[in-house]
């Protein structure tokens, strides 16, 4: 069980599904990327990992270590709701650009 900084305990689900998310991010999407831009495999797999690594860093920070258990609230589902698609919209244009530079170039 992780534990924030005052000591109390933390659900690890979150913070395992988001670092699972930027594994499968890093290791699927930005590797094969690098070598298509011209990266070694062996490169293109290291930049995979560095990504999943920088994804499960800062999701430890914020999920857990960070985490304040006196301020934390329910949040409204109307609100979950529109960061969910916000996100979805975001990481989809992003992963549009990136294909259009694979596209072009």
């Amino acid at each position: 069980m992780f534990t924030d900084r005052q000591g109390d305990p933390v659900d690890p689900v979150p913070f395992l599904v988001v670092a699972a998310l930027g594994l499968l991010v890093g290791v699927s999407f930005v590797a094969t990327v690098a070598v298509q831009l011209g990266a070694s495999p062996a490169v293109g797999l290291a930049a995979g990992v560095a990504t999943a690594a920088g994804f499960a860093a800062a999701a430890y920070r914020r999920m857990v270590s960070e985490r304040d258990s006196a301020a934390h609230r329910e949040v409204p589902a109307e609100s979950r709701l529109l960061t969910i698609v916000l996100g979805v919209v975001v990481v989809c244009a992003a992963m549009f650009g990136v294909s259009l530079l694979l596209y072009l170039g």
